[in-house]
């Protein structure tokens, strides 16, 4: 099962349907190991990501995760991954596994940098990244989303003030579109 790519990984979990966890993430791991390109791990993901059959859902994130992609890849991805990146960055924020290098390298991987960060603050995943992971980002838009990671912090530590601190984050945020 060498070079095994996004298409023939879909094929066989197709026919393979439920399977034990441990299979599953031999075949997950293989998936990274193995993958032609990466183009076919972006896909594997995504597809995995959005099935709902055999519990893959149980663990996605944990065992398959974006940060097996080693740094001369991820330099690599280019504009037209970025419809991946996105896919694969809203598969993750579905997962409470998701850790922050996978949320990092999903969004370093995107072109449309804005489209990545409304996706983790529509997932609530702000409070669980820092703004120095996106220096890729424009400054003003760095210095926006600290401004809302700390807003975050805040309304964890003062939930009866939910209401004020929510329209200062939306206020924030508005800022970087």
């Amino acid at each position: 099962m060498k070079n095994l790519n996004a298409i023939e990984l879909q094929s066989l979990l197709r026919k393979i349907g439920k399977i034990s966890v441990a299979e599953l993430e031999y075949y997950l791991e293989l998936t990274f190991t193995e993958a032609k390109t990466v183009r076919d791990r972006m896909i594997a993901l995504k597809w995995i990501g959005e099935t709902e059959e055999g519990g893959f859902h149980a663990v996605l994130v944990n065992n398959l995760t974006l940060r097996r992609i080693n740094s001369e890849e991820r330099d690599g991805l280019v504009n037209d991954l970025s419809p991946d990146c996105i896919s694969a960055l809203e598969c993750i924020a579905k997962h409470t596994g998701a850790s922050v290098d996978d949320i990092e390298l999903a969004v370093t991987g995107a072109s449309d940098t804005l489209a990545a960060l409304n996706i983790i603050e529509k997932h609530k995943l702000a409070h669980r990244v820092g703004a120095e992971y996106y220096l890729n980002v424009p400054k003003r838009a760095v210095d926006v989303f600290r401004e809302i990671v700390n807003l975050r912090r805040i309304l964890e530590r003062r939930p009866a003030e939910k209401d004020q601190i929510e329209k200062q984050i939306n206020k924030a945020f508005d800022r970087l579109l």
